[in-house]
């Protein structure tokens, strides 16, 4: 089944516009209703990005202890001759 092509003049896209608001008036005998459920997803603690954030600064500020702490016995001063 094809479309036929209509090509409306000024005064034939005017009957349209003024038509096609009372052509919707006769529809409205019910109201419309539109329900919008979106299921809530809590985020897992450990996958948090806050989480992670404090994580990865706790795991740095732990490398930084550890290596601060193998170099204290050792002197780092270079003497030259």
């Amino acid at each position: 089944m094809g479309f036929k092509n209509v090509k409306l003049n000024s005064a034939g896209a005017l009957a349209v516009a003024i038509a096609a608001p009372f052509a919707m008036l006769g529809s409205q005998g019910s109201p419309v209703r539109v329900d919008i459920h979106t299921p809530e997803s809590n985020t897992i603690w450990y996958a948090d990005p806050f989480w992670i954030a404090v994580g990865g600064v706790a795991l740095l500020i732990i490398i930084v202890l550890a290596i601060m702490a193998s170099r204290r016995g050792k002197t780092t001063t270079t003497i030259l001759r």
